[in-house]
């Protein structure tokens, strides 16, 4: 695969997220932020696999697809879920504080992957990005349950 793969790849995400940002948003309607959210973390933390397939356009178009299928779940159902646990006036800066949180990620995962790629290679790390989102799950499952259960007024 040539360097202009990358782009092609990148196309594909925006063409996606064009594509299926209004189907997918109204299939988590539908399912709900619990399990829309727990499907989207695991969708982005397994797409890795697919690289684990092979070194050809398939793998890459697949983990591609995959990735950008968890994040059109993932980004508007945390953005959602923030918004449900904030208190009116201070919503933009629950806001802010989630957005500088998930850009965030954007400085501190090529660091991390690059340096786990050198030391352990490409396998071994996406296996580590599966493991990672099998963990997130794991640990959101019983938040999401908290924040989504209706509370009961005081008496």
């Amino acid at each position: 695969m040539g360097p202009q793969w990358i782009g092609y790849l990148f196309t594909l995400n925006g063409l996606m997220v064009v594509a299926l940002q209004i189907p997918v948003s109204r299939r988590i309607l539908r399912w709900g932020l619990a399990r829309s959210t727990q499907l989207g973390a695991l969708l982005t933390g397994c797409s890795f696999l697919w690289l684990n397939t092979g070194y050809g356009i398939p793998s890459a178009v697949l983990m591609m697809a995959t990735l950008t299928l968890g994040e059109l779940l993932l980004s508007p159902c945390y953005a959602q879920l923030v918004m449900h646990r904030s208190e009116g006036r201070l919503r933009g800066s629950y806001l802010g504080l989630y957005n500088a949180a998930w850009n965030g990620r954007t400085l501190v995962a090529p660091a991390l992957g690059t340096a786990l790629y050198g030391r352990l290679g490409g396998a071994a790390l996406w296996w580590l990005c599966a493991l990672a989102a099998c963990l997130a799950v794991a640990i959101q499952h019983g938040a999401l349950k908290t924040m989504l259960t209706p509370t009961q007024p005081a008496r």
